[in-house]
């Protein structure tokens, strides 16, 4: 049994955070002291204690406590940044010494409970910024008291009745209980008009139906909730049943809103069957499956050719054709991306490096707008440059940015680099939990021992790599190497790249076969790309033949033509790096 006893006099200022993850743990208060028992690993208490003067004493971390010194060794054995013990502060530095801790500590989307012995002047703006901090976080309702109050009987009563209402996290939760919570975090976010996690649970595809009979797409929805024409203010779910098939689980129940709908305030109460697709692991909200075919015919890492997409391990589809925006500058990248888009395109390449993200983003918003394609048919990809690698958080803050999204659909490593690449893909592993990414992957690791390193020091297989890949260079080895993590490649220089295109153009076996199916050699080598399980992501700032990159789709090659091409691999690279 964990036992924490965490005392509460007057003269101590404390905020309490109980992270309960896989626990049975239950609380009680008694004399100004809160006890916490049968707390689990994945518990975390927080204190920060203060004398009369105001100097920080102790701050206290499971039963850790580390007196006057800057940093605090967490269970997990990250470094975090505190205050300085040894100044004095006022009392509501407690506070400042709460949010340096939870910017540095992801809590995740743990159960957060926060408790106050200085609430003498209420929360104030504490809870709302916590909840910045921590948008994750699932918190509950907390309780603030007076430093005066804390060793009252009444104040005793009072704080168990609170206690009592706090339903704590049970053990090894069922996939039933995850769907229910899934729901729940739904109808939260809509009452706290919390678009951030919406986008993060929602399917992109999912569509929204009134009462009224009104549809909606995920885009509509939520512009209306973020423009506060849909005000929900209050939900309710009554006698919950959750049924589940495969990756997908149907739930029902009688649900009931509160909200001033498009002018008309009131509650409504209705029965509700909603559908949610189990993605990565996490149960995110979609559409009724089909019941006439698959939703995905596909398993995972498998192309399919008819609809171009291919699954990744992720739980996302990805585009088998993309555009690729290396060497272009910013108004020819925004040129070609709105080119490749109206001509059909869904996949972006890009990256930090070629000092091009803001054109990307603008070629992005323009075809949004002229109406050729909606962000959640987009999937952009860009990389993290290796002199970010010890700055990840903000490197994909700076993306972000330039991009001008709100999310990216895959962040790449852009090369190994042993010494910090590991730093650099846990940033990315983090911001996969905070929905600023959505697949995070690699590139240019050119070795299963390389590319192992990385993997068996962190937590989220990588999604993909991308690999100079060619027909002269065919990645056999490593296309082998990742099967075991159903991990895709993807080539970069699928036509050799610039400088070495006419060598392969004019191959013997590559122009032959473009002779037969009356297509250019560029064409037949993205189309050999596609068959051979390789993502292609050809690059041009000419409209034509990005036009022509993209006519692969009317023709197939044969078995016989398929092997020609594999037989004149000569695992030879063009670049050097």
């Amino acid at each position: 049994m964990k036992k924490l006893l965490i005392s509460l006099f007057v003269t101590i200022t404390a905020i309490f955070l109980f992270a309960g993850c896989c626990s049975a743990a239950s609380m009680s208060y008694d004399n100004g002291i809160l006890t916490i028992e049968n707390m689990s690993d994945g518990g975390l208490v927080v204190q920060a204690s203060y004398n009369d003067g105001g100097v920080l004493e102790s701050v206290k971390l499971h039963e850790d406590v580390h007196n006057g010194e800057n940093a605090l060794t967490a269970n997990e054995g990250d470094r975090l940044f505190l205050w300085n013990g040894t100044k004095t502060m006022k009392p509501e530095c407690t506070v400042i010494v709460m949010y340096t801790f939870l910017e540095e500590y992801d809590l995740g989307d743990k159960m957060i409970i926060p408790f106050s012995t200085h609430g003498g002047s209420g929360w104030g703006s504490t809870k709302s910024e916590l909840k910045t901090l921590i948008p994750n976080g699932n918190f509950v309702e907390g309780y603030s008291i007076a430093g005066t109050e804390a060793r009252k009987d009444t104040t005793k009563s009072a704080v168990e009745k609170w206690l009592e209402g706090i339903e704590l996290p049970k053990q090894a939760a069922s996939q039933e209980d995850m769907v229910l919570a899934a729901y729940n975090i739904i109808q939260q976010a809509m009452v706290d008009a919390d678009i951030t996690t919406l986008r993060r649970v929602i399917k992109d595809d999912k569509t929204f139906t009134h009462m009224s009979g009104m549809v909606q797409t995920k885009e509509e929805y939520l512009a209306d909730i973020e423009s506060g024409a849909l005000d929900y203010q209050s939900y309710k779910i009554e006698n919950p049943t959750v049924t589940i098939d495969g990756n997908y689980a149907k739930l029902t129940a009688r649900t009931t809103l509160t909200a001033n709908a498009y002018g008309a305030q009131g509650s409504w109460p209705f029965n509700t069957t909603a559908w949610f697709e189990n993605i990565g692991g996490e149960w995110i909200y979609c559409n009724e499956p089909s019941t006439t075919e698959p939703v995905s015919e596909k398993k995972t890492g498998e192309f399919d050719l008819e609809k171009g997409i291919v699954k990744l391990n992720s739980g996302y589809d990805m585009p088998l054709l993309g555009i690729g925006t290396y060497q272009l500058s910013n108004s020819q990248a925004e040129n070609s991306v709105y080119w490749a888009l109206r001509d059909g395109y869904r996949l972006i390449d890009t990256a930090r490096i070629y000092g091009n993200e803001e054109g990307v983003g603008r070629g992005i918003k323009k075809a949004i707008d002229e109406g050729f394609v909606t962000r959640g048919e987009i999937f952009v990809t860009t990389k993290m440059w290796t002199s970010d690698f010890d700055n990840g958080a903000s490197a994909i803050e700076g993306s972000l940015s330039r991009l001008g999204l709100d999310y990216i659909d895959l962040m790449i490593l852009h090369h190994s680099q042993p010494s910090n690449d590991v730093t650099a893909y846990k940033a990315m592993e983090k911001a996969v939990n905070e929905g600023k990414l959505r697949s995070i992957g690699l590139s240019n690791y050119y070795t299963p021992s390389d590319f192992d390193r990385l993997v068996n020091a962190t937590t989220i297989t990588p999604a993909l790599l991308q690999n100079e890949t060619h027909p002269y260079h065919q990645s056999k080895e490593m296309k082998e190497h990742l099967k075991q993590y159903d991990t895709v490649m993807e080539s970069w220089f699928p036509l050799g790249g610039r400088g070495n295109t006419t060598t392969l153009f004019n191959d013997e076996t590559i122009s032959s076969i473009a002779a037969a199916h009356n297509k250019t050699s560029a064409q037949i080598i993205l189309r050999w790309h596609l068959q051979a399980g390789n993502i292609a992501i050809p690059g041009s700032s000419n409209e034509a033949h990005i036009a022509e990159n993209y006519n692969i789709f009317d023709f197939k090659l044969t078995d016989e033509e398929m092997q020609r091409l594999t037989d004149i691999d000569k695992n030879t690279r063009f670049a050097s790096y």
